[in-house]
This record gives C-alpha cells, sequence and structure tokens, in this order.
C-alpha cells in the first residue's frame, strides 16, 4: 500500500480556475508515483484543488474529455486501492497516487 490519504468528491468538476491559490490558503502536496512505484512528481496544489489539474500540468497523466468524467483517460490508483478518475477527487490532504496497472 502505497499511504493513506483523504479524498472527497468534486461537485464541479468542469471549473479549473480552483488551482489558483489566494494568499493564506494552505498548500498540500501530491506525489505522484509511476507504475513501478517511483516517484516521478511532487507538486504543491491549493487544498480543495481538483486532482485533475496538477496532474496535467506535469504530465502525469491527461483527459480526453476535458475533465467531465466520460473518457476515464485520468483514472489514477489511490493509496487503498481505489481506482478513482482523478477530474472527481478534490485534494483535501497530502496524498500519493499511482498510474494504473493495465
Amino acid at each position: 500500500m502505497i499511504g493513506s490519504e483523504n479524498v472527497e468528491r468534486s461537485p464541479d468538476t468542469q471549473n479549473g480556475s480552483e488551482a489558483e491559490s489566494p494568499a493564506g490558503r494552505e498548500m498540500l502536496t501530491v506525489t505522484c508515483l509511476g507504475r513501478s512505484g517511483d516517484v516521478v512528481a511532487r507538486i504543491d496544489v491549493p487544498k480543495g484543488t481538483v486532482l485533475l489539474r496538477p496532474l496535467e500540468a506535469v504530465h502525469f497523466i491527461s483527459s480526453q474529455c476535458g475533465g467531465f468524467g466520460s473518457c476515464g483517460a485520468c483514472g489514477v490508483e489511490l493509496a487503498d486501492g481505489r481506482t478513482v478518475l482523478s477530474c472527481f477527487i478534490r485534494v483535501v490532504d497530502d496524498m500519493t497516487v499511482r498510474k494504473r496497472s493495465f
């Protein structure tokens, strides 16, 4: 297992502007693991950011549908083994994600 994180479903996956960090907003770290478990990126993001946006910014994953949850290309594995679409998850705690195994 990778570690534990708290996630919550994103009520608004269409708005990418939540990645803008207002002064004083809590910053969290998303650690990205490759399929073999190696760390490929660490990203600091404001709390509440939709996970898809920072993962796309570092070219860890991409979405073909623009974050609407219809293509499934943005799926990542969480520490507890669940595979989720990153466009439906907001970062609410430091977290680690892994590229999906095929």
